[in-house]
């Protein structure tokens, strides 16, 4: 790709006042800056449209709530660039973020979707939390079976184009707490090319109060909704990548008790012929064979019985 590949970051936001400032700093801090600041405010009450104008950002504005993903589709309507960063109002992309995009499209110009490694740090103590290890070639060789495997968080740069045609993203409140795992999956499966980077370019945030933990519940059927929808979509492909991911789901939801919300899950796990998490040590596959709702319950009381700080909030 001659010249310089144009990269607008959008910011889906709702009563994000408190983080923005920190966000901008971010984005002023960058070595090569965004060619567009889009913030799309979803009906805030807060001071979050009176900063952004301030910071110079193009302020969209919906008149109610419709959610992270309405938001976004607002964004990605009105950008010119021809690459989108969809940019969490409470997490930061740090100072080469921009620029390493930019090199790594010139250097793979049929490329639809780059992603960049992530640092996952808790926004009061500093503390690193997790730390991405997506896979090149996993990746490149099968991007449906990764996007199905992990939960690839929505800290890449995409090209315009491809995810207008992919429709963007997906509006089913099913997949509301599982959105960024849903758009991956989805423009993988409409063939988007992808390439992971070496480089931690990104830092997400985890809040007291957020959605993943104070939905904890709703984000596991979320998750556990993109995978029936993509084997709804696809019956025939990845049983055994399905299967673990809906034991995953399920055994999130032992650890809160949702045994209604996890013994469906088990079944259909089952009915792709994996009774068994393809995933599970030769130990719970043994306990296994007398039932995975048995198992599924032996092993959480085991934990609250033997380890109960494991349970603890």
């Amino acid at each position: 790709m001659s010249g310089r590949p144009t990269i607008a970051v959008v910011i889906p936001a709702f009563q994000a006042e408190r983080h923005l400032p920190g966000l901008f700093d971010a984005l002023a801090a960058q070595v090569e800056p965004f060619d567009e600041v889009v913030l799309v405010d979803d009906a805030s009450t807060d001071g979050t449209v009176a900063l952004a104008k301030a910071r110079g950002a193009v302020v969209l504005r919906h008149g109610r709530n419709a959610g992270c993903s309405a938001a976004k589709h607002t964004g990605l309507a009105a950008v010119r660039s021809d690459w989108v960063h969809f940019q969490d109002a409470d997490d930061l992309p740090l100072p080469r973020f921009a620029q390493a995009a930019r090199e790594a499209i010139r250097a793979a110009p049929a490329l639809d979707a780059w992603l960049p490694r992530w640092r996952h740090v808790d926004a009061v103590s500093g503390a690193l939390l997790a730390e991405s290890r997506l896979s090149r070639d996993a990746l490149a060789a099968d991007p449906v079976a990764t996007c199905l495997a992990e939960t690839v968080n929505n800290v890449g740069v995409y090209r315009v184009s491809t995810v207008r045609e992919a429709g963007g993203f997906a509006l089913d409140p099913r997949l509301l707490h599982n959105e960024d795992r849903a758009f991956h999956l989805r423009l993988a499966t409409r063939g988007a090319r992808f390439h992971a980077g070496d480089e931690v370019l990104i830092e997400t945030r985890r809040h007291p109060g957020s959605m993943s933990q104070a939905s904890a519940v709703r984000c596991l059927e979320s998750h556990a909704a993109v995978t029936l929808d993509y084997l709804e979509r696809h019956p025939d492909r990845h049983a055994a990548v399905c299967a673990h991911a809906l034991w995953q789901a399920a055994t999130g939801l032992a650890t809160h008790r949702r045994f209604d919300l996890a013994d469906p899950l088990l079944q259909r796990a089952a009915s792709l012929g994996h009774a068994v998490d393809p995933a599970a040590s030769a130990r719970f596959a043994a306990l296994c064979r007398l039932g995975p709702r048995f198992a599924l319950r032996a092993r959480e009381y085991a934990i609250r019985a033997f380890k109960p700080w494991l349970r603890r909030a």
